[in-house]
């Protein structure tokens, strides 16, 4: 684990254009990592929701961490907020398919699949008095990104 509490403070500091590669690949590691420092494990949700990594593997591991309650609150909550930006940018943009031609990977950074499990997880959170307020209150900031009936009565109250 040690080179990537390298990898991962260094990231934190360098363009998201000029990330390796495999920097998607670094960030799930520290995120399935429940053993790796917390800190670590901050960065890596923070920079996990950035348009040059995101994709459906990391939007996953990043809603299994809002949705486990071993979890420490900060990094659920963490990992709520870097979920924002692709759900924002899957609500204007859309799941348009035009004919027989699927590109629409190429344009949103998450399949309609995982952005709806990520709406629909988002609400059961948010509806959720089992979960803390802190979590709470990121999961509807984050979800708000991409608006949804719910949301007024949520932000009312």
């Amino acid at each position: 684990m040690g080179k990537d509490k390298i990898d991962i403070k260094a990231l934190q500091d360098i363009p998201p254009w000029d990330w390796p590669k495999d920097a998607d690949r670094t960030f799930l590691g520290i995120l399935r990592d429940d053993q790796a420092d917390e800190s670590d494990r901050l960065v890596a949700a923070e920079l996990a929701g950035d348009f040059t990594v995101i994709n459906d593997e990391l939007a996953e591991v990043l809603l299994s961490i809002v949705r486990s309650s071993d979890e420490p609150e900060n990094l659920r909550g963490r990992a709520a907020i870097s979920l924002g930006p692709a759900l924002e940018y899957a609500d204007m943009e859309g799941y348009e398919e035009d004919d027989d031609d699927f590109d629409y990977p190429d344009d949103v950074p998450i399949s309609e699949e995982t952005f709806q499990q990520i709406q629909d997880s988002f609400r059961r959170f948010y509806m959720d008095a089992d979960v803390p307020k802190e979590v709470r209150r990121q999961v509807l900031e984050a979800s708000v990104r991409a608006p949804q009936k719910w949301h007024q009565d949520a932000i009312r109250a």
